[in-house]
């Protein structure tokens, strides 16, 4: 294991997946000021050539990075979205979008920022893929894990009861300001949500936890209180 942690994307990329997952218990979650926006990314050096070439296969190009919005919903329980960036031939294409809010993490119950891809329609969200991040440097460095329903070889851990073994990625500082998906409309999924949250702020005071927490299952669905 490193006995000194990175300070860089690039560092961090020359570790293996074990010692970033021994980093990752220790860390706290990211601020909303640190992680809104676009930020680069990187894969461990163990699993770089892997992952790559599965996002080639299934025809979806060269991985980026992420971003993130500020919690777009924050009456009920801060959601916010965000969306991947992938370079197709010469273009940056911005698409597959998420929910995210802070939350327990499924590995050690501990605050990270979650993000659940099945709240839109995407091929991610088909593989029900879940992403955890937590901060290594502040405002720098992130790192992040994430796990799918079943597991996908070259991509994700193997199989572990009900879901994937985690894999790990890394996030470098903002880029680029927030600019959104490219083609909404590709992505379906949003407007449950918006409609939800509008409910859960024009409710009457004493339905709004229920509304809050019909607000959770539209982004989480079942099994966000156990882990799964």
């Amino acid at each position: 294991m490193t006995s000194t942690a990175p300070r860089t994307l690039e560092q961090a990329a020359t570790l293996s997946s074990a010692e970033l997952l021994a980093l990752y218990r220790d860390r706290p979650a990211p601020t909303i000021d640190e992680i809104a926006g676009e930020h680069p990314s990187a894969f461990p050096r163990d699993t770089d050539g892997a992952a790559r070439d599965f996002f080639a296969r299934q025809g979806r190009g060269h991985w980026l990075g992420k971003a993130y919005s500020a919690p777009c919903h924050d009456t009920v329980d801060g959601i916010g979205e965000g969306y991947n960036l992938w370079r197709r031939r010469d273009a940056v294409v911005r698409a597959e979008r998420f929910a995210w809010r802070i939350e327990p993490s499924a590995i050690d119950g501990r605050d990270a920022l979650v993000m659940r891809y099945r709240a839109f329609g995407s091929v991610s969200g088909a593989l029900d893929l879940a992403d955890e991040v937590r901060t290594l440097v502040p405002g720098s460095l992130f790192l992040g894990i994430y796990h799918t329903r079943i597991a996908l070889p070259g991509f994700t851990g193997p199989q572990r009861g009900p879901r994937s073994e985690p894999a790990v990625f890394l996030l470098g500082p903002t880029a680029e300001p927030w600019r959104g998906v490219d083609d909404p409309s590709l992505e379906t999924g949003h407007r449950p949500i918006a409609q939800v949250a509008l409910g859960a702020l024009t409710a009457p005071s004493r339905t709004r936890p229920w509304v809050a927490r019909v607000a959770r299952r539209f982004v989480s669905g079942p099994g966000v209180s156990d882990g799964r």
